[in-house]
């Protein structure tokens, strides 16, 4: 088969499963690609290639957070349609349980860094890129 699991990729880069349910040896990731939503969320469908990784940010993050629950639901159930390798949350950052919902009612594995580096005082540091 082509391509590489997405559990090969969440072993390697430690990554946590957020939907258990979801066998992640079973999706394939094809493309080296990814793709970083924020035209998507905003409901920009054009041209979109759902066979690529989707990364959540920081901008697609703060995005979301300044949604209504109505807003995000349907946003979610749009993005989330389609058949997407998985969708990774960086920086930290959870999804909450609407999207988790969504992704596995749709079989679209969600993961995340377990790991975000802290400042000595303890807060996140930003900066640089995802």
């Amino acid at each position: 088969m082509d391509g590489v699991s997405v559990a090969k990729i969440a072993k390697k880069m430690e990554l946590k499963n957020f939907i258990e349910d979801i066998d992640l040896k079973e999706k394939r990731i094809l493309l080296s690609d990814v793709n970083r939503p924020a035209l998507q969320l905003s409901g920009y469908f054009e041209y979109f290639d759902p066979s690529r990784v989707e990364i959540i940010g920081m901008v697609e993050n703060a995005y979301l957070q300044k949604k209504t629950d109505e807003e995000r639901k349907d946003i979610y159930d749009q993005f989330l349609s389609y058949d997407i390798p998985c969708v990774i949350f960086c920086r930290g950052f959870d999804p909450d349980a609407m999207f988790l919902e969504t992704a596995k009612r749709n079989g679209v594995p969600v993961l995340g860094t377990i790991f975000f580096p802290q400042t000595a005082h303890g807060g996140r540091i930003y900066g640089g890129t995802d």
